[in-house]
């Protein structure tokens, strides 16, 4: 008997930046977790997703890839680009062993349950959002109802069937998705999400994810919405300045892996590279490749397997046979054209529609927006009142101690103008970050204001930012703990032991 055949299996991600060791995740009831996988483009999101693709498989856990781009056929092709990788059935697209139609997605789910096969479905060659959304919608509800077994969905461009906003052109997809993700660990199916920017996911759904790998981010939105995530999941609030400032730095494939319940850790991790083809549509090298794909499945069975929606392209005009008259193939031709131009521009209806949609502004969104304007100016006058009271306080400290007449006494404790800005120039140029340099600049700037410090409502407002915002807290509870700044009751003051 194998000595290792009854250690605990894992799946081997990378290597911790933190920590040097290798990073793995336990396999055992990996296939039911749900992931969200978020970065800019070029951040590696989707190699890495692949890497995580390939564990599942060597794992037994097969997935099935969701691919409205048109890349993830690679997985069938070795990393020399020329021999055969993973064994994978592909359906649709320009490497489709078989063709897709949008009426297939119950059947691929059935196939896909009774089979256990690693299955990429490749949207990318159907004419229209509406299609993807059919296909995907069908699979969801069909496996839902029929599996039982471990089985991981990879969805790329999640947001195209789990949006933010749910317009009734994506509510059925939606709403199958939302199954999967909230209930469909009790039948044995796992989700992960991959995005460019996490807030067009829909934030309940996010919310449901077991482990949350975020690449590279730099948009503010995006990074606000990682935070929203964190603190949801109860990360401590020191914690969660020390990631989130990484964030816009993170170098290609590294991501910071965010699992406080499941995995319980917070780690930096570098992804390994991958064992199968990483296809670059913008290499001139890759257009010359003619790879042989590893096929899970004779083609000629999963034909079989599909007939019915093969036959006559499954609602396309029939083509005629050899021989017929070249007049009906002609028609046949400017028919098919017209349909797709026809499909082509319901679609962009389709989505003028949505845009308007989103734009129109409900009698209940007015009423929040003018309930949320009275709050702000609400929040305003009490932030001016605290100044005023601030001003009042001061002077009467001043006339009290009747240091007024003796400058030498009210300067003893005041650093040189010189100091400060040199000070702050010093620790603005070492965070390279916008909202650190406001923050520092604006202390600056009224340091002799303010000589007991200033509190964080009048650092926002001097500042000009929301003293409720997720960024302006997050910032300062940095620089606190860097010491770059001190808190004293409710006045923070540079630290005095950094001026002299």
């Amino acid at each position: 008997m194998d000595k290792h055949q009854n250690e605990p299996r894992s799946l081997t991600l990378g290597k911790s930046e933190l920590t040097g060791q290798t990073f793995q995740i336990p396999a055992a009831r990996s296939g039911t977790k749900k992931w969200g996988i978020v970065g800019i483009s070029g951040s590696g999101k989707t190699h890495n997703a692949a890497v995580l693709a390939e564990q599942y498989i060597h794992n037994s856990i097969p997935i099935v890839v969701f691919d409205p781009v048109g890349r993830w056929w690679d997985l069938g092709i070795a990393a020399d680009g020329h021999s055969k990788g993973l064994p994978i059935a592909i359906i649709g697209g320009q490497h489709g062993q078989i063709d897709l139609t949008p009426d297939m997605g119950s059947a691929i789910a059935r196939y896909v349950s009774e089979h256990r096969v690693p299955t990429v479905i490749d949207l990318s060659q159907m004419r229209s959002k509406s299609h993807w959304r059919q296909v995907v919608a069908d699979f969801g509800n069909e496996l839902f109802e029929i599996n039982r077994t471990p089985v991981q969905i990879i969805i790329e461009e999640a947001p195209e069937f789990v949006p933010q906003r749910v317009m009734e052109s994506v509510a059925g997809v939606y709403g199958a998705m939302d199954k999967l993700i909230r209930i469909g660990r009790n039948k044995g199916i796992g989700i992960t999400l991959i995005a460019q920017r996490p807030q067009m996911i829909n934030k309940d759904s996010l919310s449901q994810v077991n482990a949350l790998l975020v690449m590279r981010l730099s948009d503010p939105g995006s990074i606000d919405a990682a935070q929203v995530w964190l603190e949801a999941q109860g990360a401590d609030s020191d914690l969660i300045d020390t990631f989130i400032a990484q964030l816009p730095t993170l170098a290609d494939g590294t991501g910071l892996v965010l699992s406080p319940a499941w995995l319980k850790t917070f780690d930096r991790v570098h992804f390994n590279l991958r064992e199968t083809f990483h296809y670059d549509p913008e290499s001139d090298e890759d257009e010359t490749l003619t790879p042989d794909i590893a096929q899970a499945v004779d083609t000629a069975q999963l034909e079989k397997m599909f007939s019915k929606f093969m036959e006559k392209g499954r609602g396309a005009p029939s083509r005629p046979r050899a021989g017929g008259d070249a007049a009906d193939t002609k028609r046949v031709a400017e028919l098919e054209q017209r349909l797709r131009s026809a499909e082509s521009r319901a679609d962009e209806l389709q989505t003028a529609l949505e845009a308007a949609q989103e734009s129109i502004i409900t009698e209940d969104e007015v009423t929040q927006r003018i309930h949320l304007a009275v709050q702000d100016r609400e929040a305003r006058i009490v932030r001016l009142e605290t100044m005023v009271n601030g001003f009042i306080e001061q002077a009467k400290q001043i006339l009290d101690t009747n240091t007024l007449a003796s400058p030498a006494i009210l300067a003893s404790g005041i650093a040189a103008p010189q100091a400060v800005a040199a000070y702050v120039a010093k620790q603005s140029e070492y965070f390279k970050n916008s909202t650190t340099t406001k923050i520092l600049e604006t202390m600056r700037d009224n340091y002799l204001r303010f000589p007991n410090g200033m509190t964080r409502e009048e650092i926002a407002l001097e500042a000009h930012y929301d003293p409720l915002g997720g960024r302006f807290n997050t910032t300062l509870r940095l620089l606190k703990k860097r010491k770059v700044i001190v808190q004293d009751g409710d006045r923070y003051l540079l630290n005095p032991a950094h001026l002299k």
